[in-house]
């Protein structure tokens, strides 16, 4: 019998036998180990090559490599074998093996390919906006799809890789991992969930495909070549008899089986097609060993509108054609989404906080990054940084995190860490002008129950000199999620999820009066002078049962309210746009907010008609905030970036007198 032959008989008796009445990934490894059973090895790469080859190819999107991958995956499984639990499945291993070769060859490809460009460095881009620019969902998603699933709790991850990209039905995925079909499906809905707000924070969706199951075996056992599950089988007999993987591979598949053997932290540069399009296709990922440094930073030079003076057929009805360009930085090197942004040290630095909990200060004027700190979840095994507030001076900073925490540092050293452990998830913070409190206030998921007692439904007071909660606001909704004190400090204003905007006196804990609104307000800001209050309707970032990034209940950007008059003012922008980021300048003539295009409008606070449109960044836009000078725009987004923009040429354009 041929070889080919001998492989397919291999595979179709396995699937004859069935996943219940046939010997497990176990038995067959160990038959293996033991006796170098070709037929053992090939029906684990028929068993899982399918999902194998289809990562490999949906991360480097080239045949050959892909191919190249799929025998690296293996042979690593022949070195490690003993690692693979014998009660479990191997898929889910093999995935995450798979996985972390295939995206080291993609860095390792866009570097070689940077370097034959090297000849030009480029250091601004002159493009309105980068090309494919939007939540990914085609082909790009896959890798980061890929990366977010391989991050998802053991049992979680099993039961979608087994189920979702082997495609097995929940009976034989039960089997597979030796329990109850009922726990499969609570796996796979927790998992789904989980990754679907993942994804949403980075501004993706899950691709309907992936949740398109294999309708037999048969037709699993088709997507790998007979010749590469004998060429990959002939190769692990060869390795397991103690020849070298260079002997037993051709020189490609040897180097990327031994680069999975080095430890390696991804670091995405993800900046776009634009950044793709000008050559700095080494950006887009960069895989170092041990402690990273982050990459020097990138200037841009990014027009609001058209050249022609027209703007652009997409753009925010009524904002104004600028030749001028909106000039600034690029703080990248980040592995996960930023959520919030605040700038310390007088504004010489800005902090950074993101879905990982990784607290960095960067320094503004070189784009430098000066400290940073990992957050160690209080509870759970993940902690998210969902928003960050400073003090006055700079000199204080403090996060609220998604395991029902507020962190405490000193800026910008991010010395003297202090936890405070709360029962509730803390949605707000924000520190009173004279930095001698710091106001927060937090929410239940829906559907969860409260706690009978505690300070879950009231605005916190805390002390920053004695470091005690020194008086509560007591409400009588289940949440607030936004906080913001007026300029000099007298009041506090919160969003419930009640609809309402309460304003209370600081000192007395006196509820002054009720703004009611359209919908569940997320962000909030007062001008300087007291006078207007804006309203953001985008969701916040939680995870997995709590909330999720999207839409809110109120179709509209943003509400601005006369706060004397109490009377609703007329926003000149597009309906269909939501937001959640929204500040105004510290002089009060410029508001900004940013819409789910993920592009920043910033208005004149007078007619609150749309003048400059800023664009760049490629996923939802989180968090924005003005400079102290009122110079510099600072804007946090999923696409792991941190835009800084220098508004000086622009600050007369949005009091309605372009130049």
């Amino acid at each position: 019998m041929a070889p080919t032959d001998k492989v397919a008989d291999s595979i179709g008796r396995l699937f004859r036998e069935g996943t219940a009445d046939g010997v497990s990934d176990g038995e067959l490894l160990d038959r293996f180990l033991s006796r170098r059973d070709e037929d053992a090895f090939a029906a684990i790469v028929a068993r899982h090559g399918p999902m194998v080859l289809r990562v490999c190819r949906e991360v480097l999107r080239d045949e050959h490599r892909a191919q190249d991958a799929f025998q690296a995956t293996f042979l690593v499984l022949v070195r490690r074998a003993r690692e693979v639990r014998r009660d479990r499945s191997a898929g889910p291993w093999l995935f995450g093996v798979c996985r972390r070769i295939a995206v080291r060859a993609r860095a390792d490809e866009a570097r070689r390919r940077a370097r034959e460009r090297e000849a030009t460095e480029v250091r601004s881009i002159e493009r309105d906006e980068p090309e494919g620019a939007g939540p990914a969902t085609g082909p790009d998603a896959w890798p980061e799809l890929y990366e977010e699933l391989d991050r998802l709790p053991e049992s979680q991850r099993a039961a979608l890789v087994i189920c979702y990209l082997e495609g097995l039905t929940t009976d034989e995925a039960a089997r597979r991992l030796g329990c109850a079909r009922g726990t499969i499906l609570s796996r796979l809905a927790r998992g789904r969930e989980r990754l679907r707000a993942r994804l949403t924070r980075r501004g993706l969706e899950i691709p309907a495909v992936l949740l398109a199951a294999s309708s037999s075996p048969e037709a699993r056992a088709s997507a790998v070549p007979p010749a590469l599950v004998e060429s990959t089988t002939r190769a692990a007999i060869q390795f397991a008899a103690g020849g070298s993987a260079v002997a037993a591979a051709p020189a490609a598949v040897a180097a990327m089986m031994e680069g999975a053997r080095r430890p390696m932290m991804t670091i995405s540069l993800k900046v776009g097609a634009t950044l793709l399009g000008a050559g700095l296709a080494a950006g887009a990922l960069a895989l170092v060993q041990g402690k990273s440094e982050p990459p020097k930073p990138i200037t841009f030079a990014t027009s609001s509108a058209s050249r022609s003076e027209a703007p652009p057929p997409d753009a925010v009805p009524g904002t104004a054609a600028l030749t001028r360009a909106a000039t600034g930085r690029i703080l990248a090197g980040n592995k996960a989404p930023f959520f919030c942004v605040a700038f310390v040290d007088g504004g010489e630095a800005i902090a950074s906080g993101d879905s990982d909990g990784l607290i960095r200060i960067w320094d503004t004027a070189t784009g430098r990054c000066r400290n940073e700190l990992l957050l160690k979840p209080l509870k759970g095994d993940h902690v998210a940084a969902l928003s960050l507030a400073s003090s006055a001076n700079g000199m204080a900073l403090a996060a609220a995190c998604d395991d029902m925490s507020i962190r405490l540092f000193d800026a910008p050293s991010l010395g003297r860490p202090r936890s405070i452990p709360r029962r509730y998830f803390v949605d707000a913070l924000a520190f009173s002008p004279d930095g001698r409190t710091l106001a927060w206030a937090g929410s239940y998921p829906p559907h969860s129950p409260a706690p009978d007692a505690g300070d879950w439904n009231a605005i916190s007071l805390w002390d920053t000199a004695i470091g005690e909660v020194r008086g509560t606001i007591r409400y009588r909704n289940r949440g607030v999620h936004a906080i913001a004190y007026s300029a000099d400090g007298s009041t506090i204003a919160a969003g419930s999820d009640d609809r309402i905007v309460s304003l209370w006196q600081a000192d007395s804990g006196r509820r002054i009066a009720t703004i009611p609104l359209q919908g569940t307000p997320h962000n909030l800001a007062i001008s300087p002078d007291g006078k207007t209050l804006v309203a953001a309707h985008g969701k916040s970032q939680r995870d997995g049962d709590r909330h999720s990034i999207g839409m809110s209940n109120f179709i509209g950007p943003i509400e601005v309210w006369d706060v004397d008059a109490r009377r609703r003012r007329t926003v000149n922008a597009p309906e269909k746009y939501m937001t959640r980021g929204v500040a105004f300048s510290p002089d009060g003539k410029a508001l900004a907010y940013a819409l789910s295009t993920n592009e920043i409008v910033l208005c004149d606070t007078g007619s609150l008609v749309p003048r400059v449109s800023l664009r760049g960044h490629q996923g939802y836009i989180h968090d924005l905030t003005f400079s102290h000078d009122g110079k510099t725009l600072a804007s946090a987004s999923a696409d792991r970036t941190v835009r800084l923009w220098d508004l000086a040429d622009l600050l007369p354009a949005v009091a309605g007198n372009p130049r």
